[in-house]
């Protein structure tokens, strides 16, 4: 019998007698399961509930557009001037890009070791790298575009639709709705989806504008300086700062068509109306269209913050 007790372990000896102290004190063992059913149960009601799990994406784009240059035009002119300011970042581990006719596209890859709490101030050391360099590149070049937001995780999508109403009409109910759910507690963003670009088409007869004598660069001309905020200056009169306000704003389309062509010295005035035709409407090649049970509609994702219950 003695070799027996010899031969068995520690460890069992251990949990006898841990199993044998809560048998002994009762009390203390149902106030140690009581308070971890309280604790759990709190925890688990006070759980966040998203649709999908949060993860976090190192990887961000930088995206320019250079209309009308050549792909090597792109790569010689914006990606790698881009590229060489960015690497200048002790954050990053990988640099990819694509130069395209029109198009430069950057993919910045942040090194392992740096979590979701350092990345937005990379980010914000990526803006200001890509800023300092804006100014560099070459005229024609639009405004660089840092996208840095792929780990956004929509809980909720909703799809908003109208029969009799216009586009316009949806656009504008969208807009406010957006408003209203950034207001609510736990909500970090609103995304609006399937919104088409407004444009003011203005068609010129060429041949109204050939009997007239007149050359379509003045229209264009003219059209290129209308409409522009300029700052006329201020006036100070006593103790009072009075600023001065250039009026000649177009409020509508309509007012469009007032706008003189004839060049001075010419007898008789011609209106833009009288040669063109003015409307307003959406861009005809729309980059994204999103129908919902066969009618047209705006998608709303609404992103949660972290911790907080969808379903509430």
């Amino acid at each position: 019998m003695s070799e027996q007790k010899n031969n068995v372990p520690q460890s069992d000896d251990d949990v006898t007698g841990i199993a044998a102290y809560f048998i002994r004190n009762r009390v203390i063992s149902w106030m140690i399961s009581l308070i971890f059913l309280i604790g759990g149960t709190a925890a688990f009601f006070g759980l966040g509930q998203l649709e999908d799990p949060a993860f976090t994406i190192k990887d961000a784009m930088v995206v320019t557009s250079y209309p009308g240059a050549t792909p090597q035009q792109v790569e010689e002119e914006v990606t790698y001037p881009l590229e060489k300011a960015i690497q200048q970042l002790t954050y990053v581990d990988e640099v990819n890009s694509i130069s395209s006719r029109g198009l430069s596209q950057i993919t910045v890859t942040m090194k392992n070791n740096y979590g979701p709490d350092d990345l937005p101030q990379i980010w914000d050391e990526l803006r200001r790298k890509v800023n300092d360099v804006k100014n560099q590149l070459p005229p024609g070049v639009n405004e660089p575009q840092v996208i840095d937001d792929f780990g956004d995780v929509y809980g909720i999508l909703l799809a908003v639709t109208g029969d009799g109403y216009s586009y316009k009409e949806l656009l504008d109910y969208v807009d406010y709705l957006r408003r209203e759910l950034e207001l609510i507690d736990g909500v970090s963003k609103v995304s609006v989806s399937g919104q088409q670009q407004e444009q003011v088409f203005i068609e010129v007869s060429m041949k109204r504008l050939s009997s007239l004598g007149l050359s379509p660069n003045t229209v264009f001309n003219l059209l290129s300086t209308q409409n522009l905020v300029s700052d006329a200056g201020a006036r100070r009169s006593g103790n009072e700062y009075i600023r001065i306000h250039p009026t000649g704003e177009y409020h509508n389309v309509a007012q469009l068509g007032d706008l003189i062509i004839t060049e001075s010295g010419a007898q008789g005035l011609i209106y833009l109306r009288d040669v063109a035709e003015i409307k307003r409407g959406y861009v005809e090649v729309p980059t994204n269209i999103i129908t919902f049970n066969g009618k047209m509609a705006l998608n709303l994702g609404v992103s949660f913050a972290q911790g907080v219950n969808v379903v509430e």
